[in-house]
C-alpha cells in the first residue's frame, strides 16, 4: 500500500490517493522459487555423495583428455590429490604401452557415444594397475566425458 496527499491548487491537501497493489502472485512464486531451489540443492548434495562414495574411481574429462573432476576413489587407487588430478590429462594416467588402446576407445566413444575397454594406469608411486574403464560422453555439447575406472589388478 501506498499512499500519497492529494492536494488542491493552492497546495491545501484535501485528501489522500491510496495505491494497493496484490502481491498474492509475488509471494507465491517466491516461495515456489525457494522450494525450486532447496530441491536443486538436495539433488546436487545426492548426486555428489553418488559420486563421491563409489567404490569405484570416477574422472570427469573433456574429449580433449583434459580432467576437471575426479572422486576420492580416484584419488585413494591413484595415489594424487584431486588438485594434482585435476592439472593432468587422463592420458599421463596411462601406461606408454597402453597410449594406443587409448587412441582406440576415444575414437569409438567419440563414433558411438561410449566403451567399455581394459588399460594400465601408472599411479603417483609408479605401481602399474591393470584397470577396466567404462567411458561415456555425458554432455555432447561440452564434450564431457565421465569414466568409471575399476581396478582389476587382483584378477589380472
Amino acid at each position: 500500500v501506498t499512499a500519497d496527499p492529494l492536494m488542491a491548487g493552492d497546495s491545501h491537501n484535501v485528501g489522500a490517493v491510496h495505491v494497493m497493489t496484490d502481491i498474492t502472485g509475488r509471494v507465491h512464486a517466491d516461495r515456489e522459487r525457494a522450494q525450486a531451489e532447496r530441491a536443486l540443492r538436495q539433488s546436487e548434495e545426492r548426486y555428489r555423495r553418488l559420486f563421491e562414495q563409489s567404490n569405484d574411481a570416477i574422472i570427469i574429462h573433456d574429449l580433449d583428455g583434459h580432467i576437471f573432476d575426479a572422486n576420492s576413489r580416484a584419488c585413494e587407487v591413484l595415489g594424487y590429490s584431486r588438485e594434482q588430478l585435476m592439472s593432468m590429462e587422463i592420458a599421463n594416467l596411462h601406461a606408454k604401452d597402453a597410449l594406443p588402446s587409448l587412441q582406440q576407445a576415444s575414437h569409438t566413444a567419440r563414433e558411438e557415444g561410449a566403451i567399455r575397454f581394459e588399460s594400465q594406469f601408472i599411479t603417483a608411486d609408479s605401481t602399474r594397475r591393470d584397470v577396466e574403464i567404462s567411458s561415456r560422453i555425458i554432455d555432447p555439447e561440452t564434450g564431457l566425458v565421465q569414466d568409471i575406472i575399476r581396478d582389476i589388478t587382483k584378477r589380472v
